[in-house]
């Protein structure tokens, strides 16, 4: 365990001197959550590896040129990996809600956003149906 709480660190350092949008960006977030899945021994969130990869790919795209996002997912980050650190999994688990909530945030007004942008289209009359066709 002592070695998975050390590769989790390294991948959230190696992470917070990245800056989004650098090639090797999603890559070393990917790392980071797989490690804290890995560590958490947890067969239930090892089984979601995929999903949370698809999240992430997802995800970021919408978020990562915020930059409250970005500075409040860090320091959400670093919280947790303190907090595994420490061995404290209700100190870890605040932040990783925090993290999933602020996600769902951004994603929705991301969304929402595009709906209202979008007008639908004005429904045209069926001539053919008033005209008995």
């Amino acid at each position: 365990m002592p070695d998975e709480i050390a590769g989790i660190r390294d991948a959230f350092d190696a992470l917070s001197r990245l800056q989004v949008g650098e090639p090797e960006y999603q890559a070393a977030d990917e790392v980071l959550h797989m490690r804290i899945v890995a560590a958490s021994g947890n067969q239930f969130f090892r089984q979601m590896t995929a999903i949370v990869r698809g999240t992430l790919v997802t995800v970021n795209p919408l978020v990562d040129g915020i930059e409250s996002v970005r500075a409040a997912t860090l320091a959400a980050q670093r919280s947790a990996v303190e907090a595994i650190e420490a061995k404290d999994p209700a100190a870890a688990e605040r932040p990783t809600r925090d993290l999933v909530d602020l996600a769902a945030e951004e994603v929705g007004r991301a969304f929402s956003l595009e709906r209202t942008s979008a007008q639908p289209a004005s429904p045209q009359p069926n001539i053919n149906a008033s005209a008995g066709a």
